[in-house]
Parts: C-alpha cells; sequence; structure tokens
C-alpha cells in the first residue's frame, strides 16, 4: 500500500514532533510505500483562484511550485493522510493551503455522487482518506467539525474510503500508537493495498 502522509504540523508546538514520529513507526518509516511531506518545508504558493487549472492547462496549476509534485503523489497514493492540529475544526493554514492547490485533481465539470452534485473524477483512481487531527484542548465541537470535513473532503476527491480520528496533545504514545495500528489494519481489511 503506498501511504503519502501531508504533515500539516507546526515544528514548533512541542507536540508536533511526537506525533510525527508515531505516525512514521506506525506507517512504517523504512517501507518504501510510505512518504511523508513536511508541508511547512515546501514552496507552495496560494490558490488565486483562475481556474486556468481547468481551462487553460486542465489538470494542471501553472505556478510552478512544489504542488505540482505533491498533486502527482496524492494520484498515485493508496492512501492519503491529513496530520494537523485541529484549528478552529479545521486544517492548519500549512494543509489547507496545500489542499486549496490540489482542484486540478479533479474536473470542473459535474456529477452525481453519493446523492449529491460534486466534480467529476479526472482520473480513474482516487486515494482513501484518512484525517488525523491533533487538540490543544478539548472541544467537542471542533472534532466534530474535523470530522465533517474530513468527510466532505473525501467526496470531493472520491475517496472510496475515509476515516478521521482526533487526539489530545497530551495522549501517550501506546494509545496513539494502538489506535493508528487499528486503523491501518482496518484498511487493510478493506484491500486497497495495490
Amino acid at each position: 500500500m503506498k501511504v503519502l502522509v501531508l504533515n500539516g504540523l507546526n515544528p514548533n508546538q512541542p507536540e508536533s514532533n511526537r506525533f510525527k514520529d508515531i505516525v512514521n513507526s506506525s506507517f512504517g518509516l523504512n517501507s518504501s510505500g510510505f512518504e511523508m511531506v513536511d508541508l511547512h518545508t515546501k514552496k507552495i504558493h496560494k490558490c488565486r483562484g483562475c481556474f486556468d487549472c481547468w481551462v487553460r492547462t486542465p489538470g494542471e496549476c501553472f505556478v510552478k511550485d512544489d504542488s505540482q509534485h505533491i498533486c502527482n503523489l496524492i494520484i498515485n497514493c493508496n492512501l492519503l493522510v491529513f496530520l494537523t492540529p485541529i484549528v478552529y475544526g479545521g486544517y492548519s493554514s500549512y494543509l489547507k493551503i496545500m489542499l486549496d492547490r490540489i482542484i486540478p485533481l479533479i474536473s470542473p465539470f459535474f456529477v452525481k455522487y453519493k446523492g449529491e452534485i460534486h466534480h467529476k473524477p479526472r482520473y480513474n483512481k482516487y486515494p482513501a482518506l484518512l484525517g488525523l487531527g491533533i487538540q490543544s484542548y478539548a472541544s467537542s465541537d471542533e472534532v466534530k467539525s474535523f470530522k465533517q470535513i474530513i468527510y466532505r473532503n473525501s467526496l470531493n476527491l472520491h475517496s472510496p474510503f475515509f476515516h478521521a480520528e482526533t487526539f489530545m496533545n497530551t495522549d501517550d504514545e501506546a494509545s496513539v500508537k494502538n489506535t493508528m495500528i487499528d486503523i491501518i489494519l482496518r484498511m487493510e481489511d478493506l484491500n486497497y493495498a495495490e
């Protein structure tokens, strides 16, 4: 299974490295099918909203930065993982900027999908989506919003499977790792490996 983690954690927050290490070890740091992209180290411009990626250069943004390579990694993985602090129920700015730049992966045309109108898929296969949110304080409303946004993004990306999991930044490593392993086993049971 090819796993791509988009790491939207803030490297200046103490729990970030701990959660990054837990995700690395859970998915197999030395696995050839695992890659983590630390978004804070990448050059990713904000989306201009010009829609050239749909009209003038279909499937590719004309702004040349690291987002093109990351979009290629996304469409070629089996499992896409969003690793982010939960910010007002949503994503970190690092992750949000990158997600705004993935619209070339879908078509500008519309189709009825799971009873709703969504953009038509551009490709035959899209990755399953796993959202991992880290809370610095307990908020059931933010957890609910985070899980809802993961679900909505899974629809937009035509993901065959999605799951959202939240943790407190004080959770012990063993319980986080056990939860991660449980998620991985469930995904493997669903045969999303190549």
